[in-house]
């Protein structure tokens, strides 16, 4: 047997003797005398993971959960917050560059610059197209979140080649509920949410309104100047109307708005790669002005539910908009006062030396940077499910998606004495994508203790781009396709992706399954070059338990990945800044534990442990963005201080192991620690709590920085942020 069928093997063992330990466990405390806490039992969590209500439990898939209480709980507010209590999940933002820039990574499966997610991400059914609109606002209003980990295409569908995250919001309700939620936290950051929800018409017509504004002047300043850089502020608003004419008949309708003004490029330059990790205040962004990028976020969608006897048919159409400005600097730093001045004095930028206030005529003042991205998607999907207790539990559906997109750049210089703007380097891109695919899924109730779930989808899709040497776009760039020089490239695609899944429980509290699945994510242009579409094949062995009288759960899987055509990306030092390219070959292999245990009426434990083992092919070195081990554990204590109020305290802790940035072991960030504690009293009205995140102030790079402007340029993590949170309901 090869080196990596005995890793694989002996983290297959491991996971199966780890829950069979748990499901002994369990037994053993069935028989044991009742202690003075027998009656308390860990809520039994319900998912729709499949498009149908199932326990957690149940489902042969890694799910992690994230309740209304867990996400207060943790403090949530971004899909961030959630990677970092996911095992194998990780999130590296690059809002150092601007909002809408990261780098999701499942199970060793990651996101290219310009490309698409490789987790799909919707709300209440809705995809979430854009990088934009997994990086909006704040996570408000949410009943309940799941982290479904492997590929999810058949019904998920939309690049879910590493899994998929699935968000639920609260639905309307019938009687009257106001909620406000007021933030004061160091910047400062102020800000300040409500809700309200009720009836229009009684059972028939639902409303429900949730509002949030958030002014933060940040945690970066220029220490040239003392300019606020991180600086966030926005105004979101999310509805829900819900008409229920029948009894079986709902019609939904929803909208979600966010006008943003966020500070944007604000990375770091240091001397050099050797100080990547050299968070000393001497290495703090320095700007002559601040970068600001204005953006506004549109979603709305119309979902339509009807249950017959047999079957249930449901539909749900959206449009997506977004509009984005960015007007920053390429200096990063101030040529007014540099950290790093050039040979001649002044900063050195990616094009020219600049010198500020100082500059003579003819000489640089600044150079600068504008950015536009504008999109427009549609999508559909209609869908048949079959009703009521059956032998085989069914899903068939078609959907489509739809986008068109302007996306380009300026950059320029600033001539001295009259600020005469020199351009340098336009990049404009007009882009069509277009798809349709088909999909089912088939649950086959063999027996009381086994299923069988069959399920496929095909794609179909089409991409168009168009490359233009100007703002206006009125001057086209040819380009070169298969040998010929074109106005416009084409690329198309198609794939099918089927998912075969096993499972059985040893009983009542223990199930183990097996998965066998295809994942597919498209290809994309970016700067006019096409990247490849990637696929995987992924085999998981994993087991479901509860045990000592369902007070402890845990779930483990263990899992391979054959991973073709890695989409990955590399920073250079010139125009365009950022070259996509593939990865042929990349195998994974890892494994997963996620545990809770309800110790007593006041003490809950949890936590989850990832392990990687991810290799590029042929001796390319370590993957991409991939530790080899990755964890989090949380504590939570409840006890109470009156008749109607109880005191809390949460306390959590996330770590990763060394990790490269950059393809062939290169750009290597050490290991890291990040520990967050929330405290306070709450009744069934009020809920004050102060928080602390990043309690140590661990600072990390969060992308992969480059060698450029005289220095290396590093994507840098926020430090340590506190604050109180005050929550009523009424």
């Amino acid at each position: 047997m090869t080196a990596s069928g005995l890793r694989l093997k002996a983290i297959g063992v491991a996971v199966l003797s780890l829950c069979g330990v748990g499901g002994v466990g369990y037994a053993a405390e069935e028989n044991a005398a009742s202690g003075p806490d027998d009656t308390l039992k860990l809520e039994q969590i319900v998912v729709t993971a499949r498009r149908v209500e199932e326990n957690l439990q149940n489902v042969p898939d890694a799910i992690t959960v994230f309740s209304e209480a867990k996400l207060a709980d943790f403090g949530v507010k971004t899909i961030e917050d959630v990677s970092n209590l996911t095992p194998n999940l990780s999130f590296h933002s690059g809002d150092a560059f601007e909002p809408g820039t990261f780098n999701i990574t499942m199970r060793g499966v990651g996101t290219a610059s310009g490309g698409w997610p490789s987790v799909s991400y919707t709300v209440d059914g809705v995809p979430q197209t854009s990088t934009d609109s997994m990086q909006r606002g704040a996570l408000e209003d949410i009943e309940r979140i799941e982290v479904l980990r492997g590929p999810q295409s058949a019904l998920y569908g939309f690049n879910a080649i590493a899994g998929a995250i699935n968000v639920i919001t609260k639905r309307p309700t019938n009687d009257w509920h106001f909620g406000v939620d007021l933030l004061y936290g160091n910047g400062p950051d102020r800000q300040i949410g409500g809700t309200v929800s009720g009836a229009i018409v009684p059972d028939k017509l639902l409303l429900r309104l949730t509002a949030g504004y958030r002014d933060n002047d940040g945690l970066l300043s220029s220490p040239s100047n003392g300019l606020d850089l991180d600086f966030r502020k926005w105004k979101q608003v999310q509805g829900k109307l819900l008409f229920m004419p029948l009894d079986n008949l709902t019609l939904t309708l929803s909208g979600n708005w966010d006008k943003e003004h966020d500070g944007v490029t604000y990375e770091d330059k240091v001397p050099g790669e050797a100080f990547a990790d050299d968070f000393s205040s001497a290495f703090n962004a320095r700007r002559a002005y601040p970068g600001v990028q204005n953006r506004t976020l549109f979603t709305t969608a119309a979902h339509l539910q009807w249950d017959l006897d047999r079957f249930s048919v449901s539909g749900t159409v959206a449009y997506d908009h977004t509009d984005a400005q960015n007007d920053s600097t390429l200096c990063y730093d101030d040529p007014n006062n540099p950290l790093l001045p050039g040979p001649g004095g002044g900063a050195q930028c990616i094009i020219s030396t600049a010198f500020g206030n100082s500059a003579a005529p003819g000489q640089v003042i600044d150079e600068t940077f504008y950015e536009q991205r504008y999109g427009r998607i549609v999508t559909s999907d209609i869908r048949l499910a079959s009703r009521g207790k059956s032998g085989i539990d069914w899903t068939v559906g078609a959907s489509t998606f739809h986008r068109d997109s302007t996306d380009g750049s300026n950059l320029a210089d600033i001539l001295a004495p009259a600020r005469t703007y020199v351009l340098i380097f336009p990049s404009w891109s007009v882009g069509t994508d277009k798809w349709w695919g088909v999909y089912g899924q088939a649950i086959w109730h063999a027996s009381a203790r086994i299923d069988l779930t069959m399920a496929a989808r095909y794609d179909d899709e089409t991409y168009e781009d168009t490359q233009y040497t100007d703002q206006t776009l009125s001057a086209i760039q040819p380009a070169y396709q298969n040998g010929v020089l074109v106005n416009t490239q084409h690329q198309t695609a198609n794939s099918f992706q089927p998912k075969g899944q096993l499972s059985y429980h040893l009983t009542d509290d223990t199930m183990g399954y097996l998965t066998i699945s295809r994942g597919f994510r498209a290809g994309f242009f970016n700067f006019g070059l096409y990247t490849l579409p990637e696929h995987t094949t992924n085999y998981e062995l994993g087991v479901k338990s509860t045990f000592w009288d369902r007070r402890v759960l845990m779930n483990a899987a263990a899992f391979y990945i054959d991973y073709s055509d890695q989409q990955y990306y590399t920073n250079i030092a010139t125009p365009p800044f950022v070259v996509t390219l593939t990865i042929p070959k990349t195998n994974i292999e890892g494994a997963e534990l996620e545990t809770t245990m309800l110790a007593s009426r006041y003490v809950t434990f949890g936590g989850s442990l990832g392990y990687l083992y991810s290799e590029v092919a042929h001796g390319g070195g370590w993957s991409p963005d991939t530790p080899r081990f990755n964890g989090n554990a949380y504590v939570d204590f409840t006890v109470p201080v009156s008749e109607s109020w109880k005191a809390r305290l949460h306390v959590d802790d996330r770590y990763n192991t060394r990790q490269y940035l950059g393809q062939g072991n290169t750009l290597p960030s050490p290991a890291k620690n990040f520990l967050n504690l929330r405290a306070g009293v709450q009744n069934g009205r009020y809920d004050i709590a102060a928080f602390v995140r990043n309690v140590t102030n661990e600072r990390e790079q969060t992308q992969a920085g480059v060698a450029v402007a005289g220095g290396f340029l590093r994507f840098q993590n926020e430090p340590r942020s506190y604050g109180v949170e005050v929550k009523a309901s009424f």
